[in-house]
């Protein structure tokens, strides 16, 4: 058959290591007064800026999956985040600050691809703009969707109708949305998915923010370059453009509206965060960045405004991105506060207590619940993948066929595993041969190690379940490397039978 087996369906190895004790999560530090949430490697850390060598705290920990664009909840007690795992959709999850053990599947939508959460003021709700990966409706393409924090109920749509939505941004009241539509044109939907979308008045660009006063949004206006950087009065009055942007740029404002943090394009010269009044009063200033940073992104207020953090990265290093901490006011340079050892990126800075003024949700925003949370332990995507008698090496994926039969292009998949070893044992002596070499060498004996069978939906990917069979258990010795051999073999109407091989080694840990 033409093309390799791997082409034809999708098997996701994991890294295998072996554990039958139940698993244990550390407990988180005593939160810091001060705290930046960010994207360390592949999880969700924290850090004290105004104490960075005290260390980090990695609320997650699962090598085997990644955690990005973290959001803090607007009481400083949750942060949002999109998780990438195997098994399951990239969605918006929500985890607890003080008890970090597991997370809750906010959005559960069965999507290709999810981004950008953003707490409603009160913390009730998180919107975010989804990837549809199917033609079937809704229709294809990026939408703006509202989840309550909670997880119980299904999201909405928020007015959406081209396909081509990004970055949502609240209102102060939390009644409305607002949404860049086709990377130009700023529009806001109610929150709680009624109505029709609606244009705001003179208000252009992508990565639109909206202040949080709710008088001001800051948007990037890409249309012919240099792109220039557009705010203007939620009521359509009082355009400024101050200065340029970078394309990639999004938008932070200073707690109390006046000022508004974002990339500027240095044409010819590197790009720097530059910070601009809102009122257009004057250009604004660039935050000067120390010798040899390039590539600043994601610029964040502290609480008070005092301060911005934005990630860069080192020219001449290992160009991972880092943490930078400077004056809002330009006065002094930006000094790095995270390792250069790991990449780190997308800061966040924690709510200070009581800085905001309590919001009241409008009647009927918050969504009955209709369901019950999807949780999972974070332990499931540590490397730790085998649990009692089962091994999870691989996740697998079943395609739609092509076919013009749209019945065989949705059935199902059925995936079987067979798991081989070889086990060795010393032989008994052999009778006297007149040799002087009276023991036979170990013979090596292949041993089916596990099994296991699944039956999997035409886009879905999960992980294939394999038990551990009896001859299996009398292998795992602590401190012992089995190289194993797994073979899946998939079958779906309207396809040849296939299969794939692959071999990984297990490492047994040693008895504590």
């Amino acid at each position: 058959m033409p093309g390799s087996i791997e082409n034809r369906f999708t098997v996701t190895w994991m890294s295998v290591v072996l554990a039958f004790s139940a698993l244990l999560i550390g407990a988180s530090a005593a939160p810091a007064a001060d705290q930046i949430a960010y994207h360390c490697a592949s999880d969700i850390c924290l850090i004290d800026p105004d104490a960075p060598d005290a260390g980090i705290t990695n609320l997650t920990k699962t090598n085997e999956a990644t955690e990005k664009i973290p959001a803090w909840s607007p009481d400083g007690n949750k942060i949002a985040f999109r998780g990438e795992y195997p098994g399951v959709a990239n969605d918006i999850f929500t985890l607890e600050v003080a008890n970090p053990a597991e997370a809750t599947n906010v959005s559960d939508t069965n999507l290709w691809s999810e981004d950008f959460p953003v707490w409603s003021p009160d913390g009730s709700r998180i919107a975010y703009h989804a990837n549809y990966y199917t033609s079937a409706s809704p229709a294809y393409g990026f939408d703006i969707l509202v989840s309550p924090a909670s997880g119980t109920a299904d999201p909405v749509q928020i007015g959406s109708t081209t396909g081509g939505e990004h970055y949502p941004s609240w209102t102060p009241d939390g009644a409305r949305v607002a949404f860049v539509r086709d990377n130009q044109s700023i529009w806001t939907g109610a929150a709680d998915g009624s109505g029709t979308a609606t244009p705001l008045a003179s208000a252009v660009g992508s990565y639109p923010a909206l202040s949080p006063d709710g008088k001001y949004v800051a948007g990037l206006y890409i249309t012919g370059y240099p792109y220039k950087v557009h705010i203007t009065r939620t009521d359509g009055s009082g355009v400024k453009e101050p200065t340029v942007g970078d394309l990639s740029t999004t938008f932070g404002w200073s707690p109390d509206s006046t000022r508004v943090a974002f990339v500027h394009d240095g044409n010819s010269g590197p790009d720097e965060v530059w910070v601009a009044p809102a009122d257009g009063s004057n250009a604004g200033h660039a935050v000067p960045m120390p010798s040899g940073w390039v590539v600043p992104h994601n610029a964040t207020f502290s609480p008070d405004g005092t301060r911005i953090a934005f990630d860069a990265r080192q020219v001449g290093g290992n160009e991972y991105e880092q943490l930078l901490v400077a004056p809002a006011d330009g006065s002094a340079e930006a000094t790095p506060i995270t390792s250069p050892s790991t990449n780190s990126e997308s800061p966040d800075w924690k709510p200070c207590e009581g800085c905001a003024p309590p919001v009241t949700p409008p009647p009927g925003s918050e969504p009955a619940p209709t369901k019950k949370a999807k949780k999972f332990a974070f332990a499931s995507y540590k490397r730790v993948v085998i649990f009692n008698t089962f091994v999870r090496i691989a996740y697998v994926e079943c395609k739609g066929v092509n076919s013009g039969s749209s019945k065989i292009a949705q059935e199902a998949c059925k995936f079987h595993g067979d798991v081989y070893t070889k086990s060795t044992a010393s032989a008994a002596p052999r009778p006297w041969s007149g040799s002087s070499d009276i023991w036979a060498k170990p013979k090596a004996k292949k041993v089916l190690f596990a099994k296991g069978d699944i039956t999997v939906p035409v886009g879905k990917t999960k992980l294939l379940p394999l038990k551990i069979t009896r001859a299996g258990k009398k292998l795992v010795k602590p401190g012992k490397t089995l190289k194993l051999t797994l073979t899946i073999t998939k079958t779906q109407k309207g396809q040849a039978k296939q299969k794939v091989t692959k071999t990984v080694k297990l490492k047994v840990p040693k008895k504590k």
